[in-house]
């Protein structure tokens, strides 16, 4: 197997684990099974004995079987009827819903202070939970070229605002993109 300019020769599973053990022993968590780190990312330093900001993003929660439609907290319908929990349940949802839902969730996930959504690591993770939803979109549908240029012009969109992060926060850039996941070469 080449990587790069360099032969890599991969002679059993035992070498790979201990690689990616030490790799976890300097980058920290690690998922073995993956090799990607844990999205879960803290970043804080200090310069000439002055504390910098510290980031500690987790990545946005995915939709579990607690959550209801239309803003409902599951403790607001404990005394309401069956038939009002099944209609709230987000089996009923709609696509749309569960795609506010998700976006929603990674607001939370990367606000700065409540109803932040023009910060620069909110529209990444919105934008990563719509690219994320778009490729779903595509194992369906493989020949939809139109929403395939509108895919293409979120992901360009997201890469500049990574671009941008990264050139204004180094620190924040890396804890945006250890949480979310992302590869940014």
């Amino acid at each position: 197997m080449r990587i790069g300019r360099f032969k890599v020769v991969v002679t059993g599973p035992t070498i790979i684990e201990a690689m990616l053990r030490s790799l976890a022993s300097r980058v920290g968590a690690l998922n073995l099974r993956t090799a990607a780190p844990l999205r879960t990312a803290s970043f804080s330093s200090s310069v000439g004995g002055e504390k910098k900001r510290v980031f500690n993003y987790v990545a946005p929660a995915g939709i579990a079987e607690g959550d209801l439609r239309l803003g409902f907290k599951p403790s607001q319908v404990v005394d309401a009827p069956e038939e009002v929990r099944r209609t709230l349940s987000l089996d009923n949802a709609s696509q749309a819903e569960l795609n506010k839902i998700a976006i929603q969730k990674a607001i939370a996930a990367f606000e700065r202070f409540p109803g932040d959504t023009g910060s620069s690591e909110v529209q990444i993770a919105i934008l990563t939970q719509k690219i994320k939803r778009m490729t779903e979109h595509f194992r369906d549908h493989k020949h939809d070229n139109h929403s395939r240029r509108g895919l293409q012009t979120m992901i360009n969109k997201r890469k500049s605002l990574l671009k941008s992060l990264r050139r204004e926060n180094l620190q924040q850039f890396r804890a945006v993109v250890a949480a979310l996941g992302l590869r940014f070469t």
